[in-house]
């Protein structure tokens, strides 16, 4: 238990890119809520999925968590390259969850669709705009995938001529993959619309929500480094105070009893070879709170 009187010591982040490992620990907590997603049901419910497919998709994410892993401790040639570089992590993190959504039950599984939240939420890491391009990315192959999963989704394929109808049989092809969790589920087209509008909206609202937090973050930042620039100027103010005082004295650490300072005349009067002998100032990461039981003379 530390004394309330103790110095305290702020470790100042080595991280070269913090976005990574922000990112990282979201892709780690996305990987985590899809496990427990799908084996939950699975084990407790007996859902019908696709694990071939599926254990495929979570290898995916796991990649993306691997290389994020890797990436962390490199510093990047540069800001905009390695923005573009964590945007294409990022957006192939998405694609999985998509893929894997497509083959743990589709549309017959609306709840998984909260799970893209997370990587919306998380991508405000890397900028602004990426919370939003993430979350229209989503939206994209939720609706790609949908249309391959109930044909009363793909009404606009005959309007469409030939390009229509390679859509459609793509699609439909793709849709022999997908694995039914309830067979002789029905549901209307409405229905499926209704959900996959208030998929739409609920990402958008996830952007804008992640929008609101980054200025919230911005702000705790911008007020944590004031505070850190305020704390090693005062530093400087309490050593110089030290070093011109009218009397020999010494400054120790109540813990260590180090000597952290030294006034000049007390430099002289002991002939210290140099002052950097006598004189170690702690680092512009610690805040030293001195009080009596905290400082010696």
């Amino acid at each position: 238990m530390n004394e309330p009187d103790s110095t305290q010591l702020l470790p100042v982040l080595v991280w070269h890119d913090p976005r990574v490992h922000l990112l990282d620990d979201t892709w780690l907590l996305t990987i985590f809520a899809i496990l427990l997603g799908i084996a939950l049901p699975w084990f407790v419910s007996g859902l019908h999925i696709d694990f071939a497919a599926t254990a495929a998709g979570l290898l995916a994410l796991a990649a993306v968590h691997v290389v994020l892993a890797a990436i962390s401790g490199v510093r990047p040639s540069s800001q905009s390259r390695g923005t573009l570089g964590l945007s294409s992590l990022h957006a192939l993190g998405v694609a999985a969850v998509a893929f894997i959504r497509h083959h743990a039950g589709g549309l017959q599984n609306p709840l998984f669709l909260a799970v893209f939240a997370l990587p919306v939420i998380g991508s405000i890491f890397l900028s602004r705009w990426q919370a939003y391009l993430m979350a229209t990315l989503a939206v994209l192959l939720v609706l790609l995938a949908a249309s391959s999963e109930a044909p009363e989704l793909r009404w606009y394929a005959p309007w469409l001529g030939t390009v229509g109808g390679w859509l459609d049989a793509l699609l439909g092809g793709a849709s022999g993959g997908a694995s039914l969790p309830f067979a002789a589920f029905y549901a209307p087209s409405q229905y499926f619309v209704v959900l996959l509008e208030v998929f739409v909206i609920m990402m958008f609202a996830c952007a804008v929500a992640a929008e609101y937090l980054a200025n919230v973050f911005d702000t705790l930042a911008a007020q944590m480094w004031t505070a850190r620039a305020e704390a090693a100027r005062s530093e400087e103010l309490w050593a110089t105070l030290v070093e011109q005082l009218p009397v020999a004295a010494f400054l120790l650490d109540a813990g260590t009893h180090e000597v952290v300072g030294a006034s000049a005349i007390a430099l002289k009067k002991f002939r210290c070879a140099s002052a950097g002998g006598c004189w170690r100032p702690r680092s512009a990461c610690s805040i030293s709170r001195s009080t009596g039981a905290d400082s010696r003379w």
